[in-house]
């Protein structure tokens, strides 16, 4: 998985891209996904220097509030969405969703995790 991370980031065409993949590969394969992997997303959506790219960060909390709208996601993106929503969730707030409707949606997922420290 690692590998096809890394070739993602590398051809990808833009950054919108590379998190659509990443997500997809850590919503169907999480169990093989390393915690390079999830890192790695979590730095580009951050952004590398001091001027973030903000349509990057609201885009991709928009995709994983909506993947975790799903009733069952893997316990790797649950951990992704957390600290991205929890970042940027003032995107969503931004575009009419209730906060409390962000917290119930992260938060239905937490019972089915584990307590393994990430």
């Amino acid at each position: 998985m690692l590998k096809i991370a890394i070739l993602a980031e590398k051809f990808a065409d833009n950054l919108y891209w590379y998190v659509d993949v990443v997500v997809r590969m850590i919503n169907s394969s999480g169990d093989f996904v390393t915690e390079d992997i999830w890192f790695r997303i979590v730095q580009i959506i951050v952004g590398f220097t001091k001027e973030a790219n903000v349509e990057l960060q609201r885009y991709a909390c928009q995709k994983l509030y909506h993947c975790l709208q799903l009733p069952h996601v893997h316990e790797t993106l649950v951990c992704i969405g957390a600290f991205v929503l929890s970042e940027f969730s003032v995107f969503l707030v931004e575009s009419g969703k209730e906060p409390q409707k962000i917290f119930d949606t992260l938060n239905k997922h937490f019972a089915l995790c584990s307590e393994k420290p990430r």
